[in-house]
């Protein structure tokens, strides 16, 4: 997988820069967590039971603190490129859309 971004793999022939491995890591977790989900399969009760979160404190701590990992990451990775002030608008801006999306 490292070697599609890096060291002239079909990753890096397209253009894409990858910023302290973000691409490399995210690929490989997102095709494991793919698989994973096909094989456990659906959670029992899905549909018929009300799945309701257990405690919104501790989910609004822990998405504020990935937040902030989220542009610190983006800061110290790209801090003596061009593309930082993008990143540092874009990170916000898409987190608040999402939010907004949510609902």
């Amino acid at each position: 997988m490292a070697h599609m971004a890096w060291g002239g793999g079909w990753v890096a022939d397209w253009g894409a820069q990858d910023f302290a491995g973000g691409n490399v890591v995210h690929m490989n977790a997102g095709v494991a967590a793919l698989v994973a989900s096909i094989m456990i399969g659906k959670r029992r009760g899905l549909g018929s039971v009300v799945m309701a979160p257990h405690d919104m404190t501790m989910t609004y701590t822990g998405g504020c603190m990935l937040f902030v990992g989220w542009l610190a990451f983006c800061a110290d990775a790209i801090t003596r490129s061009a593309a930082m002030p993008s990143s540092w608008l874009s990170t916000p801006c898409w987190a608040v859309l999402a939010v907004l999306w949510a609902g």
